[in-house]
């Protein structure tokens, strides 16, 4: 059997956490400064927006 080669952890757990904000229906594009991620639909338009913390951002 090859061996293959894993991504480190750090990057699986933010795929992860990406793949679960778009399975729940947002965006989740993260805020440039960290700590929020866009809450609207994936289809939208224009500036991204955090319902929870009222952060918009391009």
């Amino acid at each position: 059997m090859p061996i293959t080669r894993q991504r480190p952890t750090g990057d699986r757990i933010a795929a992860a956490a990406r793949s679960a904000g778009r399975a729940g229906g947002y965006c989740w594009v993260e805020h440039p400064g960290g700590g929020s991620h866009c809450t609207l639909s994936p289809e939208h338009r224009g500036r991204h927006f955090n319902f929870y913390t009222r952060k918009e951002f391009d």
